[in-house]
């Protein structure tokens, strides 16, 4: 697979706990019902308030399409919540 194809393609990750899915904006209401919780403050908080997630989803979608890096949404299987988010390089 070549780093177009690999941006192009809906990429689905999973375990028997975690599932991990392309970022969409639609999902930014169920995001900010997590991203100002205090427990962010121990792995440094990027987002204070909803602009901040809005700058943050948006920089991660724009990187997909400029191929930098392949935004995921983290789900917790167990409740079938959202539990974080996730841009990583291709």
């Amino acid at each position: 697979m070549n780093l177009v194809e690999f941006f192009d393609n809906q990429i689905v990750l999973k375990s028997d706990r975690v599932l991990l899915r392309p970022l969409a904006g639609s999902d930014i209401d169920e995001l900010e019902k997590i991203s100002y919780t205090d427990g962010l403050w121990e792995y440094g908080r990027r987002v204070k308030n909803r602009k901040d997630l809005e700058d943050y989803i948006g920089f991660c979608l724009d990187a997909r399409k400029s191929k930098t890096l392949y935004p995921f949404v983290i789900i917790d299987k167990l409740d079938n919540k959202l539990a974080g988010i996730r841009c990583s390089a291709g």
